[in-house]
């Protein structure tokens, strides 16, 4: 098979000589204006008939399982043109033949074999996506048949099973315990000892930025089909379509990678990205106001016990914040605020010498004493480094 064939109907019927790069844009805008799938906007346009829409959705999903190639599907279409008979009837008259697991490993064949689909529910969904011209999956969640976690566990099943990476028995397994158990098919196979994940138990991207609320799980279940379509990641995907900034995306791209080395869990890290897309500003500040950046000179000293070093706390005080808190530096801060052991102010400055810590703009001699003194004098840091400043500016007047 060709590895470079169109996936998207569009484009499979220009490249098969059925419509031009103007029709597709016309059609493009008449499903805009009048919000309808784009096949469905193909037939309305008459460019192409119901018969070949139907024919080409079967064609995309048998490209997109790879069990054809582009050339059968021109001489296929070909007679669905010439003739009206059915997609299957013009393979036949081709010669094409395919295997049994070929055919059998499609997304209903295999929802309907876990027993997660019934047989009528399938084809009502099936006719359903050959009205609208929409992919099986896509209608499936519109239509709530089956949950978004079963979707993608099945989704998943089927790049598994065209990788070869396992067999059909084994996603059939998994996908019903995955069904019954409500957990990830990677866990289900796992389970089965059929699989084991390359790097553990690791965080999706798509499953990170629904953690973090930029948005919900039908669209990425819409990223996902149109990653499997069109043989592309998801980042590049999520870019394509504006959905999210390269900014946001190299942010969350950092947080997955900071999950898979066991540096941060992934709530987390959903929590990171949230506090980066609230308020834009870099994973490092988020980090650093959640209190999760660690580095050796800093590790032992965390904001409830610099706080107390500082002076501006008391040791039983930390201890109070501690038990109303669940040992998050973060949470010990504003515990501590809500128990008006500090202000905001003086929070805010701890956090901010912290940060200043880690990165190593100070010692942790320099950050305690700059802590103090802010405390002394009730101002903040920034007005104390404006101090310091002026300060030495003065000195250096006077020296000359």
């Amino acid at each position: 098979m060709e590895t470079n064939a169109p996936v998207r109907i569009g484009e499979l019927l220009i490249h098969l000589g059925l419509l031009t790069e103007s029709d597709l844009m016309e059609a493009s805008h008449v499903a805009v204006d009048l919000g309808l799938p784009l096949g469905r906007a193909l037939v309305m346009s008459d460019y192409i008939t119901d018969g070949q829409l139907k024919a080409i959705i079967q064609a995309q999903s048998m490209l997109k399982d790879n069990i054809i190639d582009v050339q059968t599907i021109g001489n296929a279409m070909k007679l669905v043109g010439e003739s009206g008979c059915s997609f299957d009837e013009a393979l036949a008259k081709c010669g094409y033949t395919q295997s049994e697991d070929a055919t059998r490993n499609k997304l209903g064949d295999l929802l309907v074999e876990a027993a997660i689909l019934k047989p009528l529910e399938l084809t009502q969904a099936l006719q359903q996506a050959q009205e609208r011209g929409l992919p099986l999956g896509r209608i499936l969640a519109a239509t709530r048949a089956l949950g978004g976690s079963v979707l993608h566990a099945c989704l998943n099943a089927q790049v598994l099973l065209r990788d070869g990476r396992i067999t059909r028995a084994q996603a059939i397994n998994a996908l019903r315990a995955a069904h019954a158990k409500q957990t990830t098919l990677e866990q289900a196979l796992a389970d089965q000892g059929a699989y084991q994940a390359p790097s553990g138990a690791r965080l999706r991207l798509g499953e990170l930025f629904v953690m973090a609320g930029i948005f919900n799980e039908e669209v990425v279940l819409d990223v996902l089909e149109v990653c499997l379509l069109d043989q592309k990641m998801m980042g590049a995907v999520l870019l394509e379509r504006n959905i999210v900034t390269p900014k946001i995306l190299e942010a969350a791209l950092k947080l997955q990678d900071s999950v898979d080395t066991r540096a941060l869990t992934p709530l987390t890290a959903g929590e990171a990205l949230r506090r980066v897309f609230s308020r834009n500003i870099s994973v490092d500040r988020a980090m650093a106001e959640m209190g999760l950046l660690r580095s050796p000179s800093a590790e032992r000293l965390r904001l409830g016990e610099f706080l107390v070093i500082a002076g501006a706390i008391s040791q039983e005080q930390l201890q109070e914040a501690v038990k109303l808190s669940v040992m998050n530096n973060a949470l010990i801060g504003k515990m501590l605020q809500i128990n008006h052991a500090i202000d905001q102010r003086t929070l805010h400055n701890a956090l901010r010498c912290q940060f200043m810590l880690r990165e190593g703009t100070l010692s942790e001699e320099q950050a305690v004493s700059l802590l103090q003194y802010c405390h002394r004098k009730q101002i903040s840091v920034d007005e104390a480094l404006a101090e310091n400043a002026s300060k030495a500016e003065a000195s250096a007047v006077t020296a000359s």
